[in-house]
């Protein structure tokens, strides 16, 4: 029963991930899983047509004894189920090679699994039974006898064993590698993490049950002109392949739990910043009127104080009211176009082609008050799919942000750290300033939310920076406690999807 039970979670996670939104990992780990389980099938189906293994079947594989019996009489030949379970063994290792090689640059994507698939194809073809009796055929008695045509073609089935082993081998430590080196982000984290074990835990019980496939399954008499089939497994190994059901079991059992620990993250997130979106549209429409209507109020009393006669005694009050008229007009405008819904040009965009003339004219603007910029970007050129005005707008407002923040500090430090992992691009901006307490973390983003007054802070530079992130596919999230600093961690699509 064991066997049905795994073989229905099986699909069912195979289902559930290729139909879970924002899960792209978990849709392509699906893939995997499906070629997993048939590989599963075909292997019990070839075990099942071994008259010599039937009565074993009932022992050591717990199945019902109705399905081994449909098994036994399915309208298949043998040499079919060995060409399509050699076959589905080179789609399982290539499909492996395209998913962990799917974090990677797009050339690799393409070169690495077609690299595999054809080392990969070679033992496939020499093992089918049509080719292996044809080449049988042509090397005995004239090339070779037949102890040399057996040695040749278990150097072939030790070649197929080793490499396909590395090749898994390999493909596990890509995926471990890449959730280490992930973004600092916890859905993301999450989401590598729990992919990593359950990949790990489905590759090396592959490694320890079937790794023998691809494999020479036949044997060919050439005097009688027939071909009979080598089994799969051996009375002394029957006991491990007891277990196999048990062992995948629990890996499925683990993506299982770690899959829903994610969506209920992922739902949480997204409600959340659902809030937040409401809470900007919203705010967008009452902050218009209310910007259009201050506007006129500003331009009608700047008009009223050109009107004035000016003398020596009010000529500075005057001119100090006109100045201070202008300056919040300016601050309105910009508020008002903020929040008009501009078109954006998505394409790929160097990080540092976007930081460098940010930090530039943040460095001439608070060049008095002794901030200390940090940059670390990773070596090699780091892109992402966004807008690059729109971009460096939104860094301009955090680094701003923090600088404000680090007012009245002693030690004043902004830190600006850019990595490149699988499809996204992370940045993190943190400083040394005072922090921001717990009751306010979830209102930073609202429009008009300060905890400063508004003489000296608006409260919608956090806002435009959410806004702006969101519309190109990403997220930001932050990190803050009263004291210690604030981080701002911001997470941006690598590529289109």
């Amino acid at each position: 029963m064991i066997y049905i039970i795994m073989i229905v979670l099986v699909i069912v996670v195979a289902i559930i991930g290729h139909a879970s939104r924002g899960g792209k990992q978990f849709s392509r780990f699906s893939f995997v899983i499906l070629l997993y389980a048939t590989t599963l099938w075909l292997f019990l189906l070839y075990l099942c047509k071994d008259p010599y293994y039937l009565g074993l079947f009932l022992e050591y594989i717990p199945l019902p004894r109705f399905m081994i019996l449909q098994m036994y009489t399915m309208r298949i030949s043998r040499a079919s189920i060995v060409r399509l379970l050699n076959v589905n063994s080179l789609l399982f290792i290539v499909c492996n090679v395209a998913f962990s090689a799917d974090f990677e640059k797009k050339r690799l994507n393409l070169v690495l699994p077609a690299a595999v698939a054809a080392i990969s194809a070679i033992p496939t073809v020499l093992f089918d039974p049509a080719a292996y009796r044809a080449a049988y055929s042509f090397l005995y008695p004239t090339v070779m006898d037949s102890d040399s045509v057996a040695r040749l073609y278990d150097s072939f089935s030790t070649f197929s064993r080793v490499f396909s082993a590395s090749v898994l081998a390999a493909c596990i430590a890509a995926t471990i590698a890449k959730a280490f080196q992930g973004p600092k982000i916890q859905l993301i984290r999450l989401t590598m993490s729990a992919v990593s074990i359950s990949y790990t835990l489905l590759l090396l019980s592959y490694i320890l049950f079937f790794n023998r496939l691809p494999a020479l399954l036949v044997k060919y008499s050439k005097v009688a002109d027939m071909l009979t089939f080598r089994p799969l497994i051996t009375n002394s190994t029957m006991t491990w392949y007891r277990l196999f059901p048990y062992v995948a079991f629990v890996f499925l059992a683990l993506f299982c739990v770690s899959f829903f620990q994610l969506t209920r993250l992922r739902l949480s997130m997204a409600e959340n910043n659902l809030r937040i979106a409401q809470g900007i549209k919203a705010a967008n429409v009452s902050s218009r009127l209310f910007c259009h209507y201050m506007k006129n109020e500003i331009l009608a009393v700047s008009m009223e104080l050109e009107q004035l006669k000016l003398t020596d005694e009010n000529r500075e009050t005057v001119e100090n009211a006109r100045s201070r008229c202008g300056q919040i007009y300016k601050k309105l405008d910009g508020i008002h176009r903020s929040m008009q819904d501009d078109s954006m040009s998505m394409c790929q965009v160097r990080i540092s082609d976007v930081l460098a003339p940010a930090l530039e004219r943040l460095a001439a603007e608070r060049k008095s008050e002794g901030v200390e910029v940090v940059v670390d970007i990773s070596p090699e050129s780091i892109s992402a799919f966004v807008d690059a005005t729109y971009l460096e707008q939104a860094l301009e407002n955090l680094f701003h942000n923090a600088c404000e923040a680090m007012g009245g500090q002693a030690e004043k430090r902004l830190s600006v750290t850019a990595r490149r992992s699988a499809r996204w691009v992370s940045i993190d901006i943190s400083d040394t300033g005072c922090g921001i307490a717990e009751k306010d973390l979830m209102n930073i983003f609202i429009p008009l939310f300060s905890s400063k007054p508004m003489s000296q802070n608006w409260g919608i530079g956090l806002t435009l920076a959410h806004k702006i992130i969101y519309a190109f596919g990403g997220s930001i999230s932050v990190k803050s406690k009263p004291g210690a600093g604030t981080v701002f961690q911001i997470l941006l699509p690598a590529m289109r999807f």
